[in-house]
């Protein structure tokens, strides 16, 4: 007897469901902090309807979930059953929605470790395209906030003699972030991933290290 065939929403909804329990969250919980990153609900019962398949999934709600839990929002499109995933009026077994949304080995472990809606035509490339986009915005989005609510990084402290900008790789996630470095103002590396970039732009000469006494002395002019 062949299995009965699941949605896309399904597919999503039961990865969510693995990821919370393997992190040892509940559904209020989940609920959360998809809520501080602006999900729409931070009821209970919505992360019980996506964990159920019974919620739509836009691009956006995708790339807040991978977030919440720092996997690729890729991953969360693997499924590990081998019911076929109903695509329009298509069945496609998973191997098939796999190579579709070019869901990777490195996806499927990431989820596997860890523990668009349902699209009737999906464009895949346009749909990618799209989703990397997003994922890259909230992504530094939910960066930002996060190095906001804690304690800065100690150090070291760089100054830039005219303007520059140094990019940080979030190895993670593929994005990257970036430093806007203003003339004379100096900046103090957030985390070691500022503090890695900086010092290897310091290196090329597009920035300098200075110590505390130096940047103390700057910012009181």
């Amino acid at each position: 007897m062949s299995a009965e065939p699941i949605t896309p929403a399904q597919v999503v909804g039961r990865a969510v469901r693995g990821l919370r329990v393997s992190s040892g969250l509940t559904q209020a919980e989940l609920a959360e902090r998809l809520h501080r990153l602006d999900w729409g609900s931070r009821q209970q019962s919505a992360v019980a309807s996506l964990e159920g398949g019974g919620r739509r999934i836009d691009i956006d709600d995708l790339c807040r979930i991978a977030s919440v839990f720092g996997v690729s929002p890729q991953a969360l499109l693997v499924t590990h059953l081998s019911a076929p995933i109903r695509v329009g009026n298509d069945d496609l077994t998973p191997d098939a929605w796999h190579k579709l949304m070019r869901v990777t080995r490195e996806d499927s472990r990431a989820l596997w470790h860890a523990t668009r809606k349902s699209i009737p035509e999906m464009e895949s490339i346009k749909w990618q395209r799209r989703l990397n986009r997003q994922a890259a915005r909230v992504v530094l989005a939910s960066r930002e906030k996060e190095l906001a609510g804690r304690a800065k990084f100690p150090g070291p402290t760089f100054v830039a003699d005219s303007q520059a900008s140094v990019d940080v790789p979030l190895p993670d996630w593929g994005v990257v972030d970036r430093i806007e470095l203003v003339p004379g103002i100096p900046h103090v590396a957030r985390d070691r991933l500022e503090a890695d970039a900086l010092l290897d732009a310091a290196g090329k000469g597009v920035v300098r290290r200075i110590d505390r006494h130096e940047a103390r002395r700057m910012r009181s002019r």
